[in-house]
């Protein structure tokens, strides 16, 4: 298999009508790499229960592992962190790493059941493979947890085979620079609004909120722009959030990437 190309994917997306449109030609692009199976979902409040639930998931492209499954994850009205039903069970260790951290995570499930341990782990790795297939996972975290929601880019493999694993490492730059070109993207172009009342357009961007904004495009967190702009970190976070509702975006990224395409940055 080829390197995945970042300049390609970008260009496939830029390419799109409508967000749906990009998501096809992003998993397709994919696919061709091996990676058949992929999914996206964001906007996802981390204090819900089920963050996947219709009404709290602010978008979803394909599908975690098929479609009527989708359906009773999306409707299901309880925590997932302590779901009793087996189905899911992997939940519950997901959703606790995507509160803590924004790396990468390959789960080789082949690997850890083998080891026939009696950690839970072990369990639920060989459960994955029997009940649904699933032989391995990468989740990709495409958003800062600090913010209070998930967007998570998953891709899984759904055959016993060595070199998904050793792709998905040669990959894990590129998977996940293009899922948050890709989301940057979606949101930019095609928003979900703010709810009424929180958007404020029209309003210029102070210099100071420039100023937070390309520092967040450079990748810098609140505790480094608060530093190089020796401010507060609370009053970082004010200048971001009053930043975002001038642009009438939901999130950080987003914001980013609209000022980038007004030219205000």
């Amino acid at each position: 298999m080829d390197r995945l190309d970042v300049v390609a994917i970008s260009d496939a997306i830029s390419a799109s009508a409508t967000a749906e449109e990009a998501w096809r030609r992003f998993s397709a692009v994919l696919a061709g790499h091996g990676f058949s199976r992929t999914a996206l979902h964001a906007g996802m409040p981390l204090t819900a229960g089920n963050p996947f639930a219709h009404g709290s998931c602010a978008r979803a492209f394909g599908e975690i592992w098929e479609a009527e499954f989708d359906r009773s994850l999306r409707a299901y009205r309880g925590d997932l962190r302590c779901a009793a039903q087996p189905e899911f069970r992997g939940f519950r260790p997901a959703l606790d790493y995507l509160s803590m951290s924004r790396a990468p995570l390959l789960v080789d499930h082949r690997r850890i059941a083998a080891s026939a341990s009696d950690e839970p782990a072990s369990a639920l790795s060989l459960d994955m493979i029997e009940r649904f297939g699933q032989f391995q996972a990468l989740l990709l975290p495409l958003a800062d947890p600090a913010n209070g929601t998930v967007a998570l880019l998953s891709i899984w493999g759904d055959e016993d085979r060595d070199d998904f694993t050793r792709v998905a490492r040669e990959n894990l730059a590129v998977l996940q620079l293009a899922g948050l070109f890709l989301l940057s993207m979606i949101e930019a172009r095609w928003p979900v609004d703010l709810a009424d009342g929180e958007a404020e357009p029209d309003r210029p961007l102070s210099s100071r909120e420039r100023q937070v904004l390309a520092l967040i495009a450079e990748g810098a967190q609140t505790a480094e722009i608060a530093d190089r702009l020796n401010v507060s970190e609370r009053s970082v976070r004010e200048y971001l959030s009053r930043a975002r509702r001038k642009l009438g975006a939901r999130n950080r990224s987003v914001a980013v990437a609209r000022a980038v395409m007004a030219g205000l940055l």
